[in-house]
């Protein structure tokens, strides 16, 4: 897994995400985000 800094904050992130509470939950239908998900595993 490749990782990112964040800024100087010495914040490690993975290059790899899967949206956020944005994306899933309120924009996505339920059935949606598990099928996405499921996709994503």
């Amino acid at each position: 897994m490749k990782y990112n800094r964040v800024g100087t904050s010495g914040l490690r992130v993975s290059e790899i995400s899967l949206g956020s509470y944005l994306t899933f939950g309120e924009k996505v239908v339920e059935k949606e985000s598990v099928q996405t998900i499921h996709k994503y595993v």
